[in-house]
C-alpha cells in the first residue's frame, strides 16, 4: 500500500478580512475544521458562494494543486494575495 500524501498551502490569517473571519467563526461560512490560531479548508470543493477574499485564497491553493488550505496566524503574508490588518 502506498502512502497517501496531500499538499497543504499555509497562508496567514491576514489574507482573510475581519468580516470574513467573523463569518467563519460564527459558522456562517463553513470550514473543514478550526484551530486555535486559524482554520483549515478542503480545497476540492469548488464553492463560489463565499466572500471574495476566501474564494481568491481557495483558488490560489487549487492552482497550486493543493488539497488543503490552512490559515495560520503565525504564517507569513504572501505578497501575491490581498491582505488585511486586524
Amino acid at each position: 500500500m502506498a502512502d497517501e500524501i496531500h499538499q497543504v498551502l499555509v497562508l496567514s490569517t491576514a489574507h482573510v478580512a475581519k468580516e470574513t473571519a467573523a463569518r467563519i467563526d460564527d459558522e456562517t461560512y463553513e470550514c473543514s475544521f478550526r484551530r486555535s490560531d486559524g482554520w483549515v479548508f478542503y480545497v476540492g470543493d469548488k464553492r463560489t458562494d463565499g466572500p471574495n477574499d476566501l474564494e481568491e485564497a481557495l483558488a490560489y491553493a487549487r492552482a497550486r494543486n493543493c488539497i488543503w488550505l490552512m490559515f495560520d496566524a503565525d504564517a507569513e503574508v504572501n505578497p501575491a494575495l490581498p491582505s488585511w490588518e486586524w
